[in-house]
């Protein structure tokens, strides 16, 4: 087997650096299909409940191999609206119109239902079109409607994915999952850069 290494290993360093540029490049492109597959996958059984209940809904992050190329624009609206602790959760001191539900409050998932609508309707946020991002770096963000994301917020907001925000990039809000049970809402006024809360 090891000579079969070193036969392959002496090709590859023989060929005409063109082809070998080629070569290099398909393998490159064939790893980030597999790393985006495995990030499709991993959303995969709540994409297949959203399709089950006709829930509209919309990758954004990544939609092609080529997308991990480059930091989701997603993540950098989080950075650019909200200061974050190093531990990767929003400093909510930094924010305004802030309110938080601990961990107790929820004791099923119609619970977190009720209190982001409470919010929708106190707040006045409408129901536009809002991101889901998680910390994990490897969960693709997608969007869907607010009163979407509010009705089966049990199943978004799930312990397996981390941290998980849900915010309208046309405004000024976010909602915070903490995976320990606490959810927050609050308004930014911040417009500075943060450090990534995404975790690799």
């Amino acid at each position: 087997m090891l000579h079969k290494i070193e036969n392959l290993q002496s090709k590859i360093l023989t060929v005409d650096p063109q082809k070998r540029q080629r070569l290099i490049h398909r393998r490159n492109a064939a790893k980030r299909q597999r790393q985006f597959d495995q990030i499709l996958a991993t959303r995969s059984a709540l994409f297949q409940y959203f399709k089950a209940a006709a829930i509209p809904y919309q990758i954004v992050y990544p939609t092609t191999p080529d997308d991990l190329n480059h930091p989701s624009q997603c993540v950098d609206w989080l950075t650019q609206h909200f200061s974050f602790h190093s531990y990767g959760l929003i400093d909510w001191t930094t924010a305004t119109h802030t309110q938080s539900q601990p961990a107790d409050a929820f004791t099923d998932s119609s619970n977190i239902t009720t209190l982001i609508h409470n919010w929708i309707a106190h707040y006045h946020l409408g129901n536009p079109d809002v991101i889901v991002v998680a910390a994990n770096a490897h969960v693709p963000d997608f969007k869907l409607r607010l009163s979407h994301a509010a009705d089966h917020a049990g199943e978004i907001f799930s312990q397996e994915f981390w941290d998980t925000w849900l915010f309208d990039p046309d405004a000024d809000w976010c909602i915070e999952y903490f995976h320990e049970g606490r959810l927050t809402f609050g308004r930014s006024h911040l417009m500075s850069k943060a450090p990534n809360p995404r975790q690799d």
